[in-house]
């Protein structure tokens, strides 16, 4: 089987690595663009920045798969342009992907569709947003609508926050240009991740994670796009999870994919890929934070550790339209990802860091390259967030140690890591 991987990132190595080791047919991955430290996954060319010159190149039925890993060729409708070339796609079309690209469309489609959500109000400019904040309660969230890495959603605990964050998005531009933003209802709980499985009606729930978004430790300072990753994590945390909160993560399930579904239906959208909400869950239940359209990151370095199946034929099986797909999770090992991190992100930071990588590694750890490449013999950062550290155990102890033993050596006066991935945070803002 011939696939093409979109996406360079520690969500495409985890892809990458998964096919590779579960496949049980012969496979052949490119990457667009390449990560040179994946041995294996053959550059395509032209490595350029812009999609659409590589695109050119692609001709019809070039590959028996495409596998795209970010939000942005899936928002600017990349799935379609190749399905247009028969070629089949693991990844919504721009239609489906609008669900991310479009934090203000996300709230009206789940308050169209009856999925619970925060309050909130879109906006449309600083002035609009800041006439709407004078009579407002706060804390609030105010999330710039496009997209934003991840980054773009900030709490506002006064009425001078809320303008100096509206101001960031409309006036300093600080995530691109936005032409709208939303203002919702601040909603306290524990933050769950749900990825699901999806080809049009039908759906698999994947076990429940949690991504750690602040910098720091204690869940302080600045969002970022992930800096680690535990699963399974149901609401009431771990290890103790009951049967109930089990339960209940089906039931929401059927409320927060299976709605979504049937008003893709409505809407004329076929989607075939991942589906995520980030969800907040308190006494009153589960409430969607975002949708978005693909594998998370650095969920994805987890959840596929869990998963026990030939993933290329998953991804295969659902690009096709054929929801036959079989696998299953390792029900008693929890899976951790930790981020090393450039020092200064998710702000200025440098790049060009030496990182040192030990010969060899522990049978169980995977290392995930995501702003790294390989020059000459040695390991130089491109990006904030360098490599995530991943690691499967039943016995969460021993798992926490293993990834933080192997971070504290790799680590260096240029990076930094959040000490605390898989602890539990009552309130996680």
């Amino acid at each position: 089987m011939k696939i093409l991987v979109i996406g360079n990132g520690g969500r495409e190595s985890a892809i990458i690595d998964k096919i590779m080791t579960s496949s049980r047919f012969g496979v052949e991955i490119y990457q667009w663009p390449s990560n040179t430290c994946l041995p294996g996954a053959i550059p395509f060319y032209p490595q350029t920045d812009d999609i659409s010159i590589m695109l050119e190149r692609i001709r019809p039925r070039d590959f028996d798969l495409a596998v795209i890993g970010p939000e942005s060729p899936l928002v600017f409708g990349v799935g379609d342009h190749l399905r247009g070339k028969e070629i089949p796609v693991f990844g919504p079309g721009g239609l489906g992907a609008k669900i991310e690209g479009d934090k203000g469309y996300a709230k009206d489609f789940m308050r169209k569709y009856d999925i619970p959500t925060a309050d909130f109000e879109i906006v449309f400019g600083y002035e609009e947003g800041v006439k709407y904040l004078e009579d407002a309660f706060f804390p609030k969230y105010i999330k710039a609508a496009g997209l934003a890495l991840g980054k773009g959603a900030v709490k506002a605990e006064s009425y001078d926050e809320g303008k100096r964050i509206l101001r960031d998005i409309f006036i300093e531009k600080k995530y691109g240009h936005q032409e709208k933003a939303v203002i919702e209802e601040y909603l306290p709980g524990t933050e769950v991740s749900m990825l699901a499985f999806v080809m049009d009606e039908s759906y698999f729930l994947l076990p429940p994670a949690r991504d750690y978004k602040k910098a720091f430790d204690n869940d302080e300072g600045p969002n970022t796009g992930g800096m680690g990753c535990i699963a399974p994590c149901y609401a009431g945390g771990f290890p103790d999870v009951s049967e109930a909160e089990k339960d209940d993560y089906k039931k929401w399930g059927n409320v927060i994919i299976g709605n979504a579904l049937k008003g893709f239906k409505k809407e004329g959208i076929i989607y075939r890929g991942i589906l995520y909400a980030g969800v907040i869950v308190n006494d009153a239940g589960y409430f969607v934070l975002e949708y978005n359209a693909r594998f998370g990151d650095p969920e994805t370095q987890s959840l596929l550790q869990l998963i026990d199946g030939d993933l290329s034929e998953i991804l295969y099986k659902i690009a096709v339209g054929d929801f036959n797909i079989s696998y299953s999770v390792k029900r008693d090992h929890y899976a951790l990802t930790a981020i090393l991190a450039a020092r200064g992100y998710p702000e200025k930071y440098g790049r060009n860091i030496h990182i040192i990588m030990p010969d060899t590694f522990p049978e169980n750890v995977k290392i995930f390259p995501a702003g790294l490449r390989k020059e000459n013999g040695k390991y130089l950062s491109t990006g904030g967030r360098i490599l995530g550290v991943t690691s499967i155990d039943p016995d969460l102890t021993a798992l926490k140690k293993r990834v933080y033993d192997i971070l504290e050596t790799i680590s260096n006066e240029k990076t930094f890591f959040r000490k605390d991935i898989g602890s539990v945070y009552d309130k996680k803002t």
